[in-house]
C-alpha cells in the first residue's frame, strides 16, 4: 500500500499519518519503532497508540504487534484516486 501510494500517487512523506491499535497484553516500548521501520514513516508522524482493554484470560503473543492504519493529509489525492474509478467504471462500461 505503501509503495502505491509513494509510485503511483506520488504523496508527499510528510503527508503520511500512522494510527496503532494495541492489546493492553501487547503494549511494548518499540511498538512505534516496529511499524516505523515496515512502513518506512518516521516516529514523529505517529499519533498516540490506540491501547485496548483485553478480557481477562487471554494468552499473550509475543509476535503480535498490533494493527497500522494509513491516512494520507492530501486534499487532492481523493478526487484523483475517484477519477480513476470513474474511469475503470466507465471503460469497463459498468453502472452504479
Amino acid at each position: 500500500m505503501m509503495r502505491w501510494f509513494r509510485e503511483i500517487c506520488n504523496v508527499p512523506e510528510e503527508k503520511f499519518r500512522i494510527a496503532l491499535h494495541v492489546h493492553n497484553l501487547h503494549v511494548r516500548q518499540d511498538i512505534i519503532q516496529y511499524w516505523s521501520k515496515i512502513t518506512d514513516i518516521p516516529a514523529k508522524q505517529f499519533n498516540k497508540p490506540y491501547v485496548k482493554q483485553t478480557s481477562l484470560g487471554q494468552r499473550t503473543n509475543i509476535l503480535y504487534n498490533g494493527t497500522c492504519a494509513i491516512a494520507v493529509y492530501h486534499k487532492d489525492l481523493f478526487s484523483k484516486i475517484n477519477g480513476w474509478k470513474m474511469g475503470m467504471l466507465k471503460y469497463l462500461n459498468i453502472r452504479l
